[in-house]
């Protein structure tokens, strides 16, 4: 399945508006050239300065909000809108991510109303799916990731699924160390890709594209990159490196080139 691949990275709540630039003047020029579709999903208090210093250098990179309320104003404390991400810049939207689901108590409904809402909206989506480890233990690996599919995609027509993309991300490699096989996410991934097929048709499945997050390393990255159902990567603690990451670029630009030949 030949796409172009997606690189994404998730900073959670790390780097502030000037250690957000230092990288970014960095990351810019070592990534100028490549075919990848990259991400960086960064804090709020940084997006505008990314998005700024990005659209001087007229490199095609884009910048993600890692959360957003569902409502476009009104009376929600602490909360920010679509259209005010929107406004400073921000070109993709992170939903269900597993951090989110667990520190924060986001459901299956949450989630819905926030898909919802972003693709409304003018930005793309990467919506996570993913297993807990005693989910994956007791052989439900499959029956969860297929849960969260339907309840995030609920009321969802097809003409606005190319707006999204999926991310396998299994909750127990979050953050651990733990790292599912390149054969166990390739697996998974093709499995989403068939509940998409069974929901939407064959055509959508077949161009959906299905990354997989999960202790993602400069070493690991290329393993994953070669399996055929997965499109891409979403990085969270080796996105922080810039030397890191722009090797993990540089890695997939090669899984590119040596499919062209």
């Amino acid at each position: 399945m030949k796409k172009k691949i997606i690189i994404a990275g998730n900073w959670k709540m790390n780097k502030t508006p000037k250690e957000a630039v230092d990288f970014l003047e960095k990351f810019l020029i070592n990534v100028k050239d490549s075919k990848c579709k990259v991400i960086l999903f960064a804090p709020f208090v940084d997006i505008e300065k990314c998005t700024d210093l990005i659209r001087k250098s007229n490199i095609d990179i884009k910048i993600g909000a890692q959360n957003f309320y569902w409502e476009d104003s009104g009376a929600y404390t602490g909360e920010i809108s679509v259209p005010m991400l929107e406004t400073i810049g921000v070109q993709t939207l992170l939903v269900g991510h597993s951090e989110r689901r667990m520190h924060f108590m986001e459901t299956d409904k949450d989630i819905n109303k926030k898909v919802k809402r972003a693709v409304k909206s003018n930005s793309d989506l990467i919506l996570c799916v993913g297993e807990t480890l005693e989910q994956k233990n007791s052989e439900k690996g499959q029956e969860s990731v297929m849960f969260q599919l339907k309840s995030a995609l609920e009321d969802i027509p097809k003409s606005l699924i190319h707006k999204i993309h999926i991310a396998y991300e299994p909750a127990w490699a979050i953050g651990t160390g733990k790292t599912a096989t390149p054969y166990e996410s390739d697996k998974m991934c093709r499995f989403i890709r068939m509940c998409i097929e069974k929901m939407y048709g064959s055509e959508i499945g077949l161009y959906l594209n299905i990354l997989y997050g999960g202790s993602v390393s400069e070493e690991n990255c290329k393993n994953f990159l070669e399996m055929s159902d997965i499109n891409g990567l979403l990085i969270g603690g080796a996105s922080l490196q810039e030397k890191c990451f722009s090797s993990i670029v540089r890695t997939a630009d090669s899984v590119i080139k040596g499919r062209t030949e």
